[in-house]
């Protein structure tokens, strides 16, 4: 069933992102960049973990998508692995790999919509049928641009990242509380 509340409309990611800069990082000022590499990525938990700091001089020929700060990333490799993540304050500037399709929200969609958009089910599943190969399965950017998705409109986008984020930060809450509890028996 594709019918939608009213004031919502199917669009197509192509027509709410914004197109993401390449760069060959040689080319920058500073020393060193922080590369977003798909291994980076918790496909469990759809967060950064550990990004290394890489030397100008030793940047992998991958590192060539000048990210900021609201993007989504979504690795075109095997994407039934989960590996996407929003990008925070800290990774502005910043280089990911080219197995990224980056996504840059325009002003038609919030970015944490954008973010929540892509990790649906609903989404990977329409991306994952799309995927070509057996030993190194991968989707081309372009196919995960033309995948249908529901927009609402900003106002409650906005409601629906704010539900959302309020849910996510009590779940946390809750998984600190467990791991506590597991430290605390462990050490009786």
């Amino acid at each position: 069933d594709r019918t939608l509340p009213d004031g919502w409309a199917w669009t197509t990611l192509r027509e709410v992102v914004r197109p993401v800069d390449k760069a060959d990082p040689a080319g920058f000022s500073r020393q060193t960049f922080k590369y977003i590499d798909i291994s980076a990525v918790d496909g469990d938990t759809q967060r950064l973990g550990e990004v290394p700091t890489v030397e100008i001089t030793s940047a992998p020929s991958r590192a060539r998508q000048v990210v900021r700060a609201g993007d989504t990333v979504f690795s075109t490799v095997r994407p039934y692995l989960r590996k996407i993540a929003w990008l925070p304050e800290l990774f502005d500037g910043e280089i990911a790999s080219t197995g990224f399709c980056v996504l840059r929200p325009s002003k038609a969609i919030d970015s944490r919509f954008l973010y929540f958009t892509v990790t649906r089910q609903a989404f990977l599943d329409e991306v994952i049928a799309k995927q070509r190969g057996v030993s190194y399965p991968a989707v081309r950017p372009a196919e995960i641009l033309e995948v249908p998705i529901p927009l609402p409109p900003l106002p409650e986008q906005h409601r629906i990242v704010e539900v959302l984020e309020d849910h996510l930060s009590r779940l946390d809450a809750v998984e600190r509380v467990l791991e506590e509890a597991r430290v605390k028996m462990r050490r009786m």
